[in-house]
């Protein structure tokens, strides 16, 4: 919701003016009054607003004039400290007064409180004609019928679970158990409850059973009321008892009786905790199932029990959408190969699988028409379809609250343009969270992002602290951002505009987004602005970079930007002293370094390093030798707080790569194209304490054989090898103490995996994408000797050449 971002936004530039040290404009003290309090009613109006239940296309009025007012007010104060701030610079004259700052600022809260009363006004009135709204007995028996008559759907890659519930359900002690089924929109929590619902195991072996959903708008009258018409129909029964009335007689009527109930879509726990005391613990072995896509209301329950859904393999989708299409028939040979990659799309969730499945069904069989339809895959989504993918997800968006709304959109943008998301910085810098009392903003991000994790919105990436979201998920922040107008399209890319504005702000900004076009206004000040806490440098070309000039070396002028902890993407950044001493509390860094030096700061494009070893001009080598000279690569390891670094080298400066050396702070490392002997992985990565993911791409380390030692790699929990050229693999399982995951990528020379690392007892999985066929049988020779030894948890994943066709 970027109405509630706006006014978090701009509270926080108003702190942020306050309490800098020396800050660049002051602001009437009754005019920061006056917009708190009208900022605080605003935010407190949108936390329990919901314009709609289902998605729209259209902006909601109120949203889109809050939104606006916020914007309004911002761009005052932004626009008057930018201009001070550049008169400072450059000696100018003040182009704004403080007698037009302050008319200015005072009309901007005008209009917030013209919105603000109106929406007192509009409240007041919907309360006096509100009428509340129960489900009638007759509505009662329509939901109990359409349940307890519905057919078994067909469950296809859930059968496992399926009859591991039904052992669960039907099996076990007399104690009254609750059964939590957790996962996100689409994944068939509702599908399998079904599934078990109707199974004759479970109709035979309860004596009653009912089916509750919890709509949004839920109360507890309503959820007794559903399942009391269901196990004891009696009529007009709503209409005559009060919800304690209600409660007692469902309780007394299931006291007696071995019962088995599910409610359906939980949204919150009080919803439980408002009727759970009508539900006996009488020792019969009854048991209530819930479905939800809260893991941690989930724990409110007995987990254990539960069942956490996952989304399908390649397997399970295929045949899934095999039999959605085709029926009993077999997928034409044809059109085989598109429909594998169609389904590859959907990524295991099967309400996308099956939605794509049915409309595939009812479309011309041919080659033609199933390629549009791969192409156009996200937008084929149906909102006349109240089962359709979108309308299923916006619930889940919906139910969001509001302060997390636009975290998820922004995350969302960025995971659909595939800008990955790697630490807290980058919702903190963007100005997205409200500060929590006692605890920093850093803190606060981590607990927006648990709980988005928690409501299966977002997923951690194996190994590490990066996030990612389902693609459907994605597409519907895109489609939610352009209601909201969150980001622009220049030369055919999507730039997501800042929910927090920019504008003009230097020394206040806490976040820089540079694109091609705007490095050149904003790269000389950098070194200038104290309040940096991210810096993104996008270039022209896909993998562009920009040189940040040299800081300056007078001490007196010297800005330490001692929130700056991301910077990525920067160009032959030189780690000199003058840089190590502004750059402190650096967390995330990605740079890169190459000869092709373009002194106005943009970077040329430049060609795969692979064919960059032909001849230079002379003169061009020998000025960038000194420069070379310059990069001091070892002072790195000085960044004590580096905890992620993505580094690219050159094979044009290959021999200033031998003077990487890392800090012992780091979590996770990124090398490419760095031409390192494998025995520097042992003297310069392999002791690294905290290390847990390392990733070796393309040429950062060479030679024929690699051989690790003990007591290295400690912590580390994945580990991938990518076009590097070992032939020779030489370990041990007590060298990888805690690895969890193994990835190869077209590692050509390699004939095979050590056996010993199917003996590490942390190991998950081993994923091998375009290999040679000797390394993919040692991996099964893994698998299979793990199996003897009964250990049948390790997954191996093969991605061949021909598939990748």
């Amino acid at each position: 919701m970027a109405a509630y971002g706006a006014l978090v936004s701009v509270m926080l530039f108003i702190d942020e003016i306050q309490t800098h040290p020396n800050p660049p404009i002051s602001i009437d003290h009754q005019q920061v009054e006056s917009l708190t309090q009208l900022i605080t009613s605003l935010q407190e109006f949108l936390q329990g607003y919901s314009p709609h239940s289902g998605y729209t296309k259209e902006e909601d009025a109120w949203e889109n004039r809050i939104a606006e007012a916020a914007h309004a007010a911002e761009d005052v104060i932004e626009m008057y400290a930018g201009d001070q701030i550049l008169a400072r610079l450059r000696n100018d004259a003040q182009k704004i007064t403080s007698i037009q700052f302050y008319q200015g600022l005072q009309k901007a809260i005008e209009n917030m409180n013209l919105i603000n009363v109106e929406i007192k006004e509009k409240m007041v009135l919907q309360n006096q004609l509100r009428i509340k709204e129960f489900v009638t007995p007759s509505a009662a028996r329509d939901l109990s019928r359409s349940t307890s008559t519905a057919k078994n759907v067909t469950m296809i890659g859930f059968d496992d679970v399926l009859l591991q519930m039904l052992d669960k359900i039907t099996i076990g002690g007399p104690d009254l158990q609750i059964l939590p089924i957790v996962g996100m929109g689409g994944i068939g929590k509702t599908t399998l409850a079904r599934n078990i619902f109707v199974s004759p195991l479970v109709q035979q072996h309860f004596d009653v059973c009912a089916w509750s959903t919890i709509s949004r708008g839920y109360n507890a009258r309503e959820i007794l009321g559903q399942i009391l018409d269901q196990v004891n129909k009696k009529e007009n029964r709503m209409r005559d008892l009060s919800e304690d009335e209600l409660g007692l007689d469902l309780y007394q009527y299931l006291i007696r009786r071995r019962y088995f109930i599910v409610i359906d879509d939980m949204w919150n726990i009080e919803a439980w905790d408002q009727v759970r005391r009508f539900f006996p613990h009488n020792r019969n072995g009854s048991r209530m199932e819930v479905t939800t896509r809260l893991s941690n209301l989930a724990s409110h329950f007995n987990y254990s029990n539960g069942l956490d859904m996952k989304f399908l393999d390649e397997y399970a989708s295929w045949d899934l959408f095999s039999k959605s299409v085709f029926g009993k028939e077999s997928c034409p040979l044809e059109l085989e190969d598109i429909g594998k990659r169609i389904v590859e799309s959907c990524q295991g969730l099967p309400l996308f699988v099956a939605v794509i499945g049915r409309l595939l069904s009812k479309s011309e069989r041919t080659r033609e028409n199933w390629v549009i339809v791969e192409k156009k895959l996200s937008s084929i989504v149906s909102l006349d379809d109240k089962e359709s993918c979108l309308e299923v997800l916006y619930m889940s968006y919906n139910h969001l609250p509001v302060h997390l709304k636009p975290c998820f959109l922004f995350l969302g943008i960025y995971n659909a343009y595939k800008i990955p998301i790697f630490s807290s910085q980058f919702l903190v810098a963007r100005g997205l969270i409200k500060p929590i009392n006692g605890k920093s903003l850093e803190e606060a991000t981590e607990e927006y992002l648990d709980e988005l994790v928690d409501r299966n919105l977002m997923l951690v990436k194996k190994g590490n602290r990066s996030f990612k979201m389902h693609d459907l998920l994605a597409d519907l922040c895109l489609r939610e951002a352009r209601k909201l107008n969150l980001f622009s399209v220049s030369d055919e890319r999507i730039i997501p505009k800042p929910l927090r504005r920019d504008g003009t702000r230097l020394s206040n900004k806490p976040s820089l987004f540079l694109f091609s076009d705007k490095v050149k206004d904003y790269v000389c000040e950098i070194w200038k602005m104290p309040q940096l806490r991210l810096v993104i440098i996008y270039g022209g070309t896909l993998d562009g970079a920009y040189c940040l000039p040299d800081p300056l070396s007078d001490e007196e002028d010297m800005v330490v930007l001692e929130n700056l902890h991301t910077l990525i993407e920067v160009k032959n950044l030189k780690f000199g002293d003058g840089v190590l001493k502004r750059i402190p509390n650096i967390k995330t860094l990605k740079i890169r370094y190459d000869r092709k030096v373009d002194t106005s700061g943009k970077d040329s494009s430049e060609e795969e390093e692979e064919d960059s070893f032909e001849e230079e001009d002379v003169s061009r080598e020998e000025d960038a030798s000194g420069e070379e000279d310059d990069y001091r690569l070892n002072n790195i390891c000085c960044l004590q707080k580096l905890e992620t670094l993505r580094f690219r080298g050159s094979s044009q400066l290959a021999h200033i790569m031998q003077q990487l050396s890392f800090p012992h702070s780091l979590k996770t490392l990124s090398l490419k194209n760095t031409y390192l002997p494998w025995e520097d992985v042992k003297t310069k990565i392999g002791s690294l304490p905290l290390l847990q993911v390392l990733k070796l791409k393309n040429h950062s380390f060479c030679g024929s054989e690699w051989e690790t030692c003990e007591d290295q790699f400690l912590n580390l929990k994945f580990l991938a090898i990518e076009e590097c050229d070992p032939e020779i693999w030489i370990t041990d399982n007590a060298h990888f103490p805690r690895l969890q995951h193994l990835h190869l990528c077209l590692v050509y020379k390699l004939k095979e995996i050590p056996l010993s690392i199917g003996d590490i007892p942390t190991l998950q999985s081993i994923t091998m994408e375009y290999c040679s066929k000797s390394l993919v049988e040692s991996a099964e020779r893994i698998k299979e000797e793990q199996e003897e030894l009964g250990n049948e948890n390790l997954l191996i994943h093969e991605i061949s050449l021909k598939k990748k066709t």
